[in-house]
């Protein structure tokens, strides 16, 4: 985690190296945890890029709150999850 003034950035890329483990739970139970963190640390908005599989990616992010918008950008209101 970086700090930039009052902003705190986190950032995450997908290595691809965890393909035998998709679909065991593991990114929803990170992404809830980076949630839970932000929301402990009164970060109010996550928001991000989707990069790779748009359509798995975006029904992801969707089902864990985030909006995604045209240019597969994501955000989330930490303060309402």
């Amino acid at each position: 985690m970086t700090r930039y003034n009052r902003h705190q950035q986190l950032r995450a890329e997908n290595d691809r190296s965890g393909a035998n483990y998709r679909h065991a739970g593991l990114g929803t139970a990170l992404l809830q945890e980076v949630i839970r963190y932000c929301r402990d640390h009164r970060i109010d908005t996550l928001c991000g890029e989707i990069k790779g599989d748009l359509r798995t990616l975006s029904a992801f992010y969707r089902s864990n709150g985030f909006v995604v918008d045209r240019e597969h950008r994501i955000s989330l209101d930490a303060t309402a999850a």
